[in-house]
């Protein structure tokens, strides 16, 4: 992105905070630039032409510019608001815990697609396919944390060696 003028990349919004009178920080995960500071000058005006995709949880196309340390925000337009999350406190609760979570272990400036396809994978599954938030959680917070490199050592039983040992537990203090 560094070498170019303007680039086009799509992301969803992990972060948002707002500065200045009108302007928000963002922290985007994108495709290609992996997690980013982005300037959104005038995001907060209500004729803002990309407002919809400065809100948290919106994965929207960016066209961004690079200055010194920051990327600033030229356009961008909305790919999907989730909206099956905004009708639904538990729903959008989980949906930005994900983002926080997600922005947690992703490290800055590296092109991480899979956490970007995972994270878009766990809020579909709450918005459009409703599935429940307590199945949703774990299953988003096990493959989290595998993608991550936390994977769990679960091929056989740590104490005992068997492969298929009779009451399986899974000891997450020692990873095993």
């Amino acid at each position: 992105m560094a070498g170019t003028p303007y680039a086009v990349d799509r992301g969803v919004v992990l972060r948002e905070t707002e500065t200045k009178e009108t302007d928000k920080i963002l922290t985007l995960l994108t495709w290609e630039a992996g997690k980013i500071g982005v300037i959104a000058r005038g995001a907060r005006r209500k004729n803002c032409k990309f407002a919809a995709a400065a809100q948290p949880l919106a994965y929207a196309e960016w066209t961004l510019y690079q200055r010194k340390d920051w990327h600033y925000a030229s356009d961008a337009s909305t790919l999907d608001l989730f909206p099956g999350l905004r009708g639904d406190l538990t729903a959008l609760a989980l949906g930005c815990y994900m983002a926080e979570l997600t922005e947690a272990v992703c490290p800055e400036d590296v092109p991480a697609p899979e956490l970007l396809r995972h994270l878009l994978n766990g809020l579909y599954a709450l918005s459009t396919l409703r599935k429940p938030p307590a199945l949703v959680k774990p299953a988003f917070e096990l493959r989290l944390l595998c993608l991550a490199g936390y994977e769990p050592l679960a091929d056989a039983c740590a104490l005992c060696g068997k492969e298929d040992p009779a009451e399986p537990v899974l000891d997450t203090v020692q990873g095993v």
